[in-house]
């Protein structure tokens, strides 16, 4: 009986591991929205380091207010075609060129883009 008893109770640990595991939750960046600044210059608006949820379900206005949280970052893209593909809700990592612009909220030029969807 004692070892019935270990043998699922080893059973239920590994199980719980293994769904534990699955069930991690990867934060990463995520294209929260996208705006024409100017005539001239096309922005997607990224928060760093949440997760895919986070980013689905949160605005613009949430991630604004949560700065303390969440950096939320405004990128010029100069690339017209490239921009036209970005979608919203799309992972991606961002370069970005070496200079911020001292704004609220804070804008940067993206050097590279790498799409992660």
């Amino acid at each position: 009986m004692r070892r019935v008893f270990v043998s699922v109770l080893l059973l239920m640990l590994i199980g719980g591991a293994i769904v534990g595991g699955a069930l991690r939750v990867e934060k990463g960046d995520y294209i929260i929205g996208k705006e024409t600044l100017s005539p001239d210059v096309s922005a997607i608006i990224v928060v760093h380091d949440v997760t895919r949820m986070e980013a689905d379900t949160k605005s613009l206005s949430y991630f604004l207010r949560h700065l303390e949280k969440h950096e939320t970052v405004y990128y010029h893209v100069h690339d017209s075609a490239l921009y036209s593909e970005l979608a919203v809700g799309e992972r991606v990592t961002i370069q970005p060129e070496g200079y911020t612009m001292l704004s609220s909220p804070v804008q940067k030029v993206a050097k590279t883009i790498i799409r992660h969807d």
